[in-house]
């Protein structure tokens, strides 16, 4: 997963790039990261073991009641620079949007700790292999068959 200081930097070259475009633009920009894996058991048997991650992107810009959001999973800047592009021609041909609310100043927000467990998010995909084997011995030990997912 990409570390918070280079998500940081992706939108700060984003915003950049954006007010480079159009300067009095409003411009919002999302950068995150996020990855998920999982281990398949069943009939006493590991069937599957997965791992995916994935970045996102997203920006939005208004030219006054005009805006439009463009989002990608690349994040290199030819593609990123792209999108910025792409957001912009979209807002230029937008219709005027009567309800649009400006964007909100920078806020500044309380720091959270991490919400996951670190251990849990770096096993491998043999560590939770190994993990539904303990599982699946318990049930053969039992005379019982298993199946499960995690």
């Amino acid at each position: 997963m990409i570390e918070r200081t280079e998500l940081e930097a992706i939108a700060a070259r984003l915003v950049d790039d954006a007010k480079k475009t159009a300067p009095t633009a409003e411009v919002s920009v999302r950068v995150g990261t996020s990855g998920a894996a999982n281990v398949r058991f069943g009939a006493n048997e590991v069937e599957s073991c997965g791992d995916v991650s994935d970045e996102e992107v997203t920006v939005e810009v208004a030219l006054g009641k005009r805006h439009a959001r463009a989002s990608t999973n690349q994040i290199d800047e030819k593609a990123t620079r792209e999108l910025v592009e792409r957001a912009m021609a979209m807002a230029k041909v937008a219709p005027e949007d009567p309800e649009h609310m400006p964007v909100l100043p920078p806020q500044s927000y309380v720091a959270v700790p991490e919400s996951f467990d670190r251990g849990m998010a770096e096993m491998t995909s043999e560590s939770r292999a190994l993990v539904a084997q303990v599982a699946i011995a318990a049930a053969r030990q039992a005379g019982l068959t298993s199946a499960g997912f995690f």
